[in-house]
């Protein structure tokens, strides 16, 4: 039989064409070989789940994989519907080759991806494609904060201590904050003529706390006083 999937991300897709699209095209594949009948096709629906998500983790697609047998077909109408990156799309290629199970991927051809053929050859040359396109999606994204960061921007998380964040979005930026600047150099100040535990126990006594109003800890106290 024929199992095929379908899958939006959002709640606003549902009510749209998407998902009837793909089905539509799914049961075609079924006409094409001759499985016409009521419980010929099966269709699993993943609603508003995310394509970040591996196959396997979606709802929807879990029980597909596992329903799935020997000599059933699995059909989606794309790549992007199915799979989240080019390794999940291989390792459920993997799968499916291995528990004699044909997979189709409708806009690569009408043929199975796991038997020899174009649409295998296809397959694997768009998942090595794609992967290679999401790893230099990392490198700009990557290069870009670092620049970001160097001009004094904002990339996320809490600044060190004695900084502060300043704006918002992509105009957030990193200052000096003035008073965490006074409680940093009294830090060093201490550290610098003490062991650490000493130091700790000194600014905890001088009634200087961190950011959240409770004593530095020895760890926080090293980390300003090597800076």
């Amino acid at each position: 039989m024929i199992l095929g999937y379908v899958r939006v991300s959002s709640d606003g897709q549902i009510k749209g064409t998407s998902l009837a699209e793909q089905e539509r095209v799914i049961r075609a594949i079924g006409v094409a070989k001759g499985l016409t009948g009521e419980f010929d096709v099966s269709i699993y629906k993943d609603e508003a789940v995310s394509g970040s998500i591996p196959l396997r983790r979606r709802p929807a697609g879990k029980r597909l994989l596992d329903a799935a047998q020997r000599g059933d077909v699995i059909v989606a109408k794309t790549l992007d519907r199915a799979f989240r990156d080019a390794r999940d799309a291989l390792d459920v290629f993997e799968h499916c080759r291995a528990a004699g199970i044909d997979l189709v991927v409708y806009d690569l051809g009408h043929e199975s991806v796991t038997k020899d053929g174009v649409s295998k050859m296809i397959f694997t040359i768009l998942g090595a494609v794609a992967e290679m396109e999401r790893g230099r999606i990392r490198d700009r994204v990557t290069t870009g904060r670092k620049a970001k960061a160097a001009k004094g921007g904002h990339v996320g998380g809490l600044p060190r201590y004695g900084y502060r964040v300043v704006g918002e979005g992509k105009d957030a930026r990193i200052e000096v904050d003035p008073d965490e600047q006074e409680i940093v150099a009294k830090v060093r100040e201490v550290a610098a003529s003490t062991s650490l535990s000493e130091a700790t126990r000194q600014l905890a006594a001088l009634g200087i706390v961190n950011r959240v109003g409770q004593p530095f800890q020895k760890t926080q106290v090293a980390r300003i006083a090597c800076r």
